[in-house]
C-alpha cells in the first residue's frame, strides 16, 4: 500500500472538517453526503463514564472502570490506597524493556492517553501513526509520542488526548494551560533520540523513566 495521491487526499479535504456540519434542532446537517462522522476519539471514555455512573449509582464509592487503557476512578483501592495508573511507555521499533514511564496516583480522575505507537504502518522503511493532520490529511510528523490527560469525566480526557496528539507540543501546551478542566503529561523525543517527559501546572508524574521539564 501507498500514500493515496495529493489530489486525492485535496479532494477528501474539500468536505471534510467541522465547519461543514451544523447542529440544526438538536440534529446534525451534513454539508457533502460523503461526509462521514467518526466518534472513535471519544468513544471509549464515553463508555467508562457510563459504567462508572451506572456503579456509583449501585452505591459503590471505591470505583476504577476501565476500557481500552482510559480509567476513570474514585476512592481507594483494596489496599486504602490512592489508584494507580500506569502510563505506558511508548514503544520504540520493539526495544523498550521499561512498560511504563511513569504512574499516577489518584482518587478522583478521569485518564486517557494517545499516541501514534500501537497504530502504525512501516512504508518502505518510514513508520507512520494512525493519526493524520486534519489540515494536510497526511499523518503527523511530530516529536510528540504520547500525550496523556487527566481530566473530570473520561469522554473529555480522550477527545482532548487524540486532538493534543494532532498538535505540536508548544501549541498543545498553552491550550491546557488555559483550560482549567484538563491536565496533561507529554512525553516527547528530543533530536538526539533521547526523551523527556512535561506536564502542565498541576499534572503529577511519579517514579517516571524520564527527565521531567516544566
Amino acid at each position: 500500500k501507498n500514500i493515496p495521491l495529493k489530489d486525492d487526499i485535496e479532494k477528501v479535504l474539500s468536505y471534510t472538517g467541522w465547519t461543514n456540519i451544523k447542529l440544526v434542532n438538536s440534529g446534525i446537517v451534513k454539508q457533502n453526503p460523503k461526509i462521514k462522522l467518526d466518534l472513535n476519539s471519544i468513544a471509549k471514555g464515553y463508555g467508562v463514564d457510563q459504567v462508572f455512573n451506572w456503579i456509583k449509582t449501585q452505591g459503590y464509592e471505591n470505583v476504577f472502570v476501565e476500557i481500552g487503557g482510559e480509567v476513570r476512578c474514585n476512592g481507594r483501592n483494596h489496599r486504602n490506597k490512592l489508584w494507580s495508573i500506569g502510563v505506558e511507555n511508548p514503544i520504540d521499533d520493539f526495544k523498550e524493556t521499561h512498560p511504563f514511564a511513569g504512574i499516577i496516583y489518584s482518587d478522583g480522575d478521569a485518564v486517557a492517553t494517545s499516541g501514534n505507537y500501537r497504530n502504525f504502518v512501516n512504508l518502505n522503511g518510514e513508520i507512520l501513526g494512525h493519526t493524520i493532520n486534519p489540515l494536510t490529511g497526511f499523518p503527523i510528523k511530530s516529536k510528540v509520542l504520547s500525550v496523556t490527560v487527566l481530566s473530570k469525566t473520561c469522554m473529555v480526557a480522550d477527545a482532548w488526548a487524540t486532538a493534543l496528539m494532532v498538535l505540536d507540543y508548544e501549541t498543545g501546551s498553552k491550550l491546557v494551560n488555559d483550560n482549567t478542566e484538563i491536565e496533561a503529561i507529554w512525553i516527547l523525543k528530543k533530536d538526539d533520540g533521547t526523551r523527556r517527559v512535561t506536564c502542565s501546572d498541576d499534572a503529577k508524574l511519579e517514579d517516571s523513566l524520564y527527565e521531567i521539564i516544566r
